[in-house]
């Protein structure tokens, strides 16, 4: 049918036509109980396909309605076509997907689990034969992976923790069968999910190729990470318009692009070091008052508006102290010293110095006293010398400034110019020369 409809069009910006194979569906989205932009639309279409000789099959044709809101039912017209009132259904199936009316995906779940299900007993035939495994896992992956993951980036992510689980006892009875580990659904899905991601991210003609454009390119003076958008200001001289301004475009730029920002977990955070205390106005955002802290966690770095770091380091320990435990009951096992090791800088040292070159060098002695407290217990625990968090510091500030030096595009690389040599300071002007050994330091 979509191939014969190709040259048919949507007349709404409501309402959407999409074409696949044989099938054509009609989107519609119905605002205020308005249903006549949705209704014309359909009317319109049996009028384009009587004018082109075919014809609507109305009694394989279905209505399914979606309605989120929190009212009670609302009451729809019927949709006619030729004379005949279409059959609204709660479930439909479309391009191998159960789509339910409250977009839950339990009736679409429980159908790949019965299919995948009755795939087993051929695997499990396979294996009385004594296939070697490889052969196995390659039937599994043609005639029951393909069905448990048909689609996984459209449902996965929405279904329920139970319907999740009852898929994946499906992977682990193959698992049993085949004798090898074999990928999880959530695996599958987090890698289907970014493959797609990447394919709109590089075609400008994707219609949601915009979505990713708040990653990909921020406006002067943001940040973006993931889901993190920080917006960053330098007030002067008490005159805080054009960083209300830039929260303000922000917010129109977000409208534009269909992206909503919380309100509730954006915070505000102020760092004041004058010693006469002044009022700042408070920030808002469609009417909402911006909460006003004196403590923030960016990207794992908890922030405090006196740029200290007691709180951050505190909450280190804390984690740390917490996978001492395990690495405790490790050691009664009876574990070689280098597991141990591995797993003290798997799981401790890789919380006690993350984001370290940002901000250890400004933590007080009393704090780093606390961080190397822990790291002489993992020490007692495992028996062998570990790094210490203060050379962990200085080596990964080298490594940093190293990188910063080789790349001329980075914004500090001018801060690593190299000092003038002995030749150049001999041929300066006696008030520019440098007092003391000269060479190929840097500064």
């Amino acid at each position: 049918m979509s191939i014969l409809t190709a040259a048919s069009y949507a007349t709404s910006s409501s309402n959407i036509i999409v074409k696949f194979a044989d099938d054509t569906v009609i989107v519609g989205l119905i605002s205020d109980n308005d249903e006549r932009a949705y209704l014309e639309e359909i009317k319109h279409l049996e009028n384009w396909c009587q004018e082109n000789k075919l014809l609507l099959n109305v009694s394989k044709t279905k209505e399914l309605i979606v309605d989120c809101s929190k009212k009670q039912e609302r009451h729809y017209q019927p949709v006619r076509i030729s004379g005949t009132t279409v059959e609204r259904v709660d479930s439909f199936r479309y391009l191998g997907v159960h789509i339910s009316q409250d977009l839950s995906w339990s009736r679409h779940t429980n159908s790949l689990a019965k299919k995948a299900r009755q795939r087993l007993y051929h695997l499990r035939r396979l294996r009385d034969f004594r296939l070697p495994s490889k052969i196995l896992r390659n039937f599994y992956t043609c005639t029951i992976e393909s069905i448990l993951t048909g689609n996984i980036t459209v449902w996965f992510g929405n279904s329920t923790k139970q319907d999740r689980q009852a898929l994946q006892r499906v992977v682990r009875s193959a698992e049993r069968f085949t004798h090898t580990e074999l990928p999880d659904l959530q695996t599958i899905y987090y890698k289907q999910c970014q493959t797609k991601a990447r394919k709109i991210v590089k075609d400008p003609t994707h219609p949601n190729n915009r979505l990713f454009s708040l990653l990909r390119c921020l406006a002067p003076g943001e940040e973006g990470e993931a889901d993190d958008t920080t917006v960053v200001g330098l007030i002067s001289n008490d005159d805080d318009s054009a960083y209300k301004e830039e929260v303000n475009q922000l917010v129109v730029w977000c409208n534009n692009n269909n992206l909503s920002l919380n309100v509730n977990k954006t915070k505000e955070i102020i760092f004041d070091f004058r010693r006469k205390n002044m009022v700042h106005t408070p920030l808002t955002i469609h009417g909402t008052a911006i909460e006003l802290v004196r403590s923030i966690m960016f990207l794992g770095v908890h922030i405090t508006d006196d740029l200290t770091w007691t709180i951050h380091t505190t909450s280190l320990i804390k984690m740390a102290q917490q996978r001492l435990h395990f690495l405790r009951r490790m050691r009664r096992a009876n574990l070689p010293s280098p597991i141990l090791t591995m797993l003290y800088r798997d799981t401790t040292e890789s919380v006690l110095t993350s984001s370290l070159p940002v901000w250890y060098g400004s933590s007080t002695a009393s704090d780093q006293k606390s961080l190397q407290r822990v790291v002489r217990t993992a020490e007692k625990i495992i028996r062998t010398s570990l790094p210490s968090i203060h050379g962990l510091y200085l080596s990964r500030c080298l490594s940093r400034a190293f990188k910063m030096v080789r790349d001329p595009t980075h914004p500090d690389h001018r801060l690593f110019s190299l000092l003038p040599s002995v030749g150049e300071v001999a041929q300066a002007p006696q008030s520019l020369r440098l007092n003391g050994k000269t060479g190929s330091h840097y500064i």
